[in-house]
């Protein structure tokens, strides 16, 4: 509903019924940076971001296929993710091309071995917790972003 310009009257009257009760920031938490698939790209198309404040992007990259990648595969996977695709170049082009700050308000990756790739996928029985594999993925998706994005976007929410 974000993306059609049909419903754009519609958020735009309860961006202003939300404005007309509270005095704070007004954003929107869009999908992203999940893979090639138009249903992660939202946040590019969100149709009243001029209404807002600011946008945060809800992203769970792919960022390696690798059922035991390291923090080296998945600061790899910000330029060449688990698609091919270059998320760090998506994100900073969207900086760019916007005059919204812009926060990823949602950061994730399922603690399971290979579940930064596998998130969908149904969960097998032989799933195995991999809390040292999610603190990787958090280590290289906190310093990657924060770091080169040159200042450009605000903040990182795991």
């Amino acid at each position: 509903m974000s993306t059609e310009a049909a419903y754009k009257p519609r958020w735009l009257e309860l961006i202003a019924a939300v404005r007309s009760r509270f005095s704070g920031e007004v954003g929107y938490n869009a999908g992203g940076l999940i893979g090639p698939f138009p249903t992660s790209q939202e946040y590019r198309n969100v149709t009243f971001t001029g209404a807002l404040d600011f946008l945060g992007i809800s992203a769970y990259p792919r960022l390696s296929a690798k059922r035991d990648a390291d923090a080296d595969d998945y600061r790899k996977g910000w330029t060449q993710n688990a698609y091919g695709n270059n998320s760090l170049k998506q994100l900073n082009d969207f900086l760019e091309a916007t005059d919204k700050d812009v926060y990823l308000t949602e950061l994730g990756s399922p603690a399971t071995r290979g579940g930064a790739f596998f998130l969908n996928r149904p969960r097998a029985a032989s799933a195995t917790y991999d809390l040292d594999q999610q603190a990787a993925f958090f280590d290289a998706s906190l310093e990657v972003p924060a770091t080169a994005t040159e200042g450009r976007l605000e903040g990182i929410y795991i």
